[in-house]
């Protein structure tokens, strides 16, 4: 009668995003089973009225192309420990046996559930991160590099889209000063894919789940994934991303304690929103093959062209904000 996910990390197994094995980089590919093992992390999180879902188990596994054919191979129970065969546990697949969250998904959350959450990582920004080497840094700029080939759209005609062109090459443009903002402001320990598929509720608490990319950011980062990606993402209706605009940050700067300024976490959000989504009005802008790109979130083209130009809208007046708010 009990359920549990398993859930396979793989070195360097997905051609969009990468994997790696130095635990330094910010893409390093065994950092959410450090993340799942650590007490600190979340004694940390609960601190903030976050929960993650309970570890049941941890197993690295061998690369298939590793494995003797299966007639060949000797009983298990005489075979030496996996952890003997690979030192350091240093394979290329590794499971998490994780709680099975029955709970309603962040998706089905309404704008007052959202907002919940959202002064959670309020809290969370108080909290006195963790010193951990595995906790990723520099995510955000790593990010960055990813989506330089999206400037290739400049070189397109923008269509009837053309209006968008001027704003989204002074975005781009300034995608270094951004990152450059960003490592000024105080640091907090951050999720870095706040989003409603990472969000599940357990009877009133927030669960989070997909820890991949966990680290050490600017205060307000987190925070500034949640709104555009949502809506871009088709987790929530277009009608409502100025109230989830409103509602989270409303949430957010309220859990904030005395001791951090709102404004500072305010620039945060802002500048992170500029930068992470620079690329969204190129993506749109350059789309060739529209029934194939509209068909890959499961929408059609007129609905996922309209979920990105009302978070494209929303991101560059985030943008503008953070030029007011920037020293």
């Amino acid at each position: 009668g009990r359920s549990a996910v398993v859930k396979l990390l793989h070195q360097g197994a997905n051609r969009r995003w990468p994997a790696e094995a130095d635990s330094a980089s910010p893409w390093w590919w065994r950092r959410e089973a450090s993340a799942y093992s650590s007490d600190a992390l979340r004694e940390r999180l609960a601190a903030a009225g976050l929960q993650m879902p309970r570890l049941l188990g941890l197993a690295d596994r061998e690369p298939l192309a590793d494995r003797e054919p299966l007639a060949d191979r000797e009983p298990l129970a005489d075979r030496e420990p996996l952890a003997d065969r690979h030192p350091g546990g240093d394979t290329t697949v590794c499971a998490l046996w994780l709680d099975d969250l029955t709970g309603p998904p962040g998706h089905t959350w309404d704008v007052k559930r959202i907002a919940c959450a959202a002064a959670s990582f309020g809290r969370l920004a108080a909290v006195e991160p963790i010193d951990e080497p595995w906790l990723s840094r520099g995510w955000l700029r790593s990010y960055t590099r990813l989506r330089d080939s999206e400037g290739d759209a400049f070189a397109k005609p923008w269509g009837d889209l053309e209006h968008l062109r001027g704003p989204a090459e002074r975005l781009w443009s300034e995608r270094d000063r951004w990152l450059a903002v960003l490592d000024t402001l105080p640091r907090s320990l951050a999720h870095l894919d706040l989003w409603p598929g990472n969000l599940f509720d357990d009877d009133g608490a927030t669960v989070v789940t997909d820890f991949a990319y966990t680290g050490i950011a600017a205060i307000g980062e987190d925070l500034g994934n949640l709104v555009p990606d949502s809506v871009a993402d088709l987790w929530q209706p277009v009608a409502l991303i100025d109230q989830l605009d409103t509602a989270t940050w409303e949430a957010f700067a309220g859990a904030l304690p005395p001791s951090v300024d709102p404004r500072l976490a305010r620039l945060g959000l802002c500048a992170s929103t500029a930068v992470k989504f620079s690329w969204f009005a190129l993506r749109l802008a350059g789309v060739d093959d529209r029934e194939a790109w509209g068909a890959c979130n499961g929408a059609t083209y007129p609905v996922q062209r309209e979920a990105f130009l009302a978070s494209i809208e929303l991101v560059q007046a985030r943008a503008d904000e953070a030029r007011r708010l920037a020293p």
